[in-house]
């Protein structure tokens, strides 16, 4: 089968053929100068070759986006990701150390839960606490957020940047309308 890019090709490469003929026919027929002939032959020639500039062009970004799949990012995300790779090939060379297989099984399950959350599959998250920030953070107003915790240091959930981020969002969402039910474990 072929590809579209081909047949248009081939369409064009057909009418450049068939414009170069009637040209020099034309001509005959009207009996135009022979310089004449050969500068509208040559334009013809010449638009088919910006044609297949342009086809080729658009072909070449079309392969470029699919090796390179990162270009669809931001900046930001294309540094982290080059970043991650750097640090898994890294790791890779130090083969012999316990903590660099530790750090590469856990990319290894980040790339399981990527690809269960593209599919729509089920994972295992072991950052309570952080799905639970997100999950509450993209909670639209009416619906309900139900959260267990177990607070096994008690004064631990009153500190911490990360607990200040938390209560932001716990109590930007509550304004927002989104009903909160907890159910602390002491």
């Amino acid at each position: 089968m072929l590809f579209k890019s081909t047949v248009l090709r081939l369409t064009v490469a057909l009418i450049g053929v068939v414009s170069a003929i009637a040209v020099f026919w034309v001509g005959a027929r009207f009996h135009w100068d022979d310089s004449t002939q050969v500068v509208i032959a040559v334009l013809i020639a010449l638009g088919a070759v910006l044609v297949e500039m342009i086809i080729s062009f658009d072909e070449l970004k079309d392969g470029i986006e699919t090796i390179y799949p990162a270009l669809e990012l931001s900046l930001e995300e294309q540094r982290s990701i080059n970043k991650a790779i750097i640090l898994c090939n890294d790791l890779k060379k130090k083969n012999d150390s316990p903590l660099s297989r530790i750090a590469l099984a856990g990319f290894d399950k980040t790339l399981h839960i990527l690809n269960q959350a593209i599919s729509e599959g089920d994972f295992i998250y072991n950052d309570i606490f952080e799905a639970n920030m997100i999950t509450l953070s993209m909670l639209k107003p009416g619906q309900t957020f139900k959260g267990v915790s177990a607070l096994i240091k008690p004064m631990y959930w009153k500190t911490g940047k990360a607990m200040i981020e938390y209560r932001k969002i716990n109590y930007g969402q509550a304004r927002n309308g989104v009903r909160i039910e907890r159910i602390f474990i002491l």
